[in-house]
């Protein structure tokens, strides 16, 4: 989402990238990139559809290159007065990261689908300032089969880690047959990132549900390749795990909720020790902690407040910035030098403008968090806060089904996160063509159907003692005209469930409306019968 080097600041707005120096007083004055007049030659795309997804600046802000999400790659050169655009092109899958290696003379390009290609700018004797760039067609080096979380470099070697719990390491940039890779089933779940430290001796990976590790790149990796993490308590493991792990919920002291998850971390190291951020879904705080290899120890060390857990995280040094779209905020802190995590002023401020466009980045990119469980980021965190859901959007429900309903609700929300508006149309549509019959203790049974199709009702209903849509233990009320416009249009029947023993009395009834929560069907049609006399007395009323 946003770049810095040590002279300048680069962030995403939806159809421009905005450069900004960092100094207090900048030389010159530099103007948004815009995608629109850089499309790829002959692309049919069209621009207010598209929107920028990442970016890269080279370490010495000679090159920016950027992504979109169109399929497009464009590489912009700074000259000494202005930034030129150098050339753009497509590719198969649309384009996860892009970035720089440590020479500057690479780009590197993971897409959604694991793959890893790398491009060559120029060469290292004909690359000079005023010399016409020349870019080679990029070359896949990795294939992943699931998706790649982070990709980072050090001098020859290229580290990756995906949703597959894996950390790979391979040497760089000479990859031909995957020679000198050793790679570790690290984690029990998604790795979220992973960063070099130490003079790139160390590696840290953390993983979404919190687990900190500190591996020795050449013992844990190279050395020991194609490794499955053992269990730390074997005598055999000993020389095949990391050096050590932590829990960041236990150091923070507090318990994990359910959407509570690590979505990013960024790490620094100097005079000795190592500085970690962590951002964590659902925490108005971000948490920095201090790292002593020597010790192997790892505390708090300070806290910055966000808005929201929304924003990108990036080290410079002893300098952590943060970058919130949501915002349009770019924030600076500083290690201090008597031991302290210090807010500093900093001089980066956006027009209206260019506030507009970032916010517009942010709206289209917002991704759903955690990265494991594929739940967003406002997703209830406990059950008795899902039931209050229930209650609003659904009805009254008995108190003994509360909780199997708001898990229910929990594990639909969870698999349709990621759904364009007419897959889930289309979900929905199907979902509600169903029809659920489950047994509960109090004999009350719920169903789920649509209008559509009332003539299906009847004969899932019925039970050996009556075929006529009635059981013995309950009456089910369909009234096909009065329904309810759900989500997106989809209609859901209302249900009215009458408990028998309440039929000749009160004629209480429970309405349930429900937005096409998936459940299963229970197998278990074998309904607690009362005696024959309840069946006759229901005749009767």
């Amino acid at each position: 989402m946003f770049a810095v080097t040590d002279t300048m600041a680069a962030v995403c707005g939806r159809y421009s990238v905005h450069l900004h120096p960092i100094t207090f007083v900048p030389l010159v004055e530099l103007g948004p990139l815009d995608i629109a007049t850089n499309l790829p030659r002959g692309s049919q795309a069209t621009p207010n559809k598209l929107s920028l997804i990442c970016l890269d600046l080279s370490a010495d802000s000679r090159y920016l290159v950027t992504a979109d999400s169109g399929r497009n790659i464009y590489l912009f050169e700074f000259t000494p007065h202005t930034w030129d655009h150098v050339t753009s092109w497509t590719m198969d899958k649309r384009t996860a990261k892009v970035q720089f290696d440590q020479s500057g003379n690479h780009i590197v390009i993971t897409d959604k689908g694991g793959d890893v290609f790398v491009t060559t700018i120029g060469s290292l004797s004909a690359n000079r300032p005023g010399e016409p760039v020349t870019i080679s067609t990029p070359k896949r080096i990795l294939k992943h089969s699931h998706h790649v979380l982070d990709v980072i470099f050090s001098q020859d070697k290229i580290l990756t880690c995906c949703s597959d719990e894996m950390v790979r390491v391979c040497t760089y940039p000479t990859i031909v047959e995957l020679i000198g890779l050793g790679f570790k089933l690290a984690h029990k779940e998604s790795v979220v990132n992973i960063a070099l430290v130490n003079r790139d001796t160390n590696l840290l990976s953390i993983s979404a549900e919190g687990t900190l590790k500190f591996w020795r790149i050449w013992l844990d990796f190279l050395e020991h390749q194609h490794n499955v993490l053992e269990d730390s308590s074997s005598q055999s493991a000993k020389s095949h795990r990391c050096i050590k792990s932590w829990n960041i919920f236990s150091i923070l002291d507090t318990e994990r909720a359910h959407a509570n998850e690590v979505v990013r971390m960024a790490a620094s190291s100097f005079e000795g020790r190592i500085y970690v951020a962590v951002l964590i879904s659902g925490f108005k705080q971000l948490p920095v902690f201090e790292l002593r290899p020597l010790e192997t120890t790892l505390r708090l060390f300070g806290q910055c407040r966000l808005a929201n857990d929304f924003v990108d995280l990036a080290w410079r040094g002893k300098n952590l910035f943060v970058f919130n779209p949501a915002e349009a905020n770019l924030s600076k802190y500083v290690i201090s030098s008597h031991g302290g995590l210090m807010k500093e002023e900093f001089p980066l401020r956006f027009s209206s403008s260019v506030k507009k466009d970032v916010i517009a980045f942010g709206a289209y990119n917002r991704p759903f968090f955690p990265v494991k469980k594929r739940v967003p980021s406002h997703i209830l965190e406990t059950v008795e806060e899902t039931k209050k859901v229930l209650l609003n959007e659904f009805g009254p429900l008995p108190s003994e089904e509360e909780k199997e309903a708001a898990e229910a609700l929990l594990l639909a929300q969870e698999k349709i996160i990621e759904e364009t508006p007419e897959e889930r149309h289309a979900r929905l549509a199907e979902f509600t063509s169903k029809l659920m019959l489950k047994k509960r203790e109090n004999k009350v049974v719920k169903v789920v159907m649509t209008p559509q199709t009332p003539e299906i009702y009847p004969s899932i209903l019925m039970s050996p003692m009556d075929r006529h849509g009635q059981s013995s233990v309950e009456k089910v009320v369909m009234d096909a005209e009065n329904v309810s416009v759900a989500n997106n249009g989809v209609k859901n029947a209302v249900k009215e469930i009458v408990k028998l023993d309440e039929i000749s009395s009160t004629q209480e009834t429970e309405a349930i409306q429900t937005d096409a929560v998936s459940l299963e069907e229970d197998d278990d049609n074998d309904f607690d019968l009362e005696d024959r006399d309840a069946e006759e007395d229901l005749s009767a009323n």
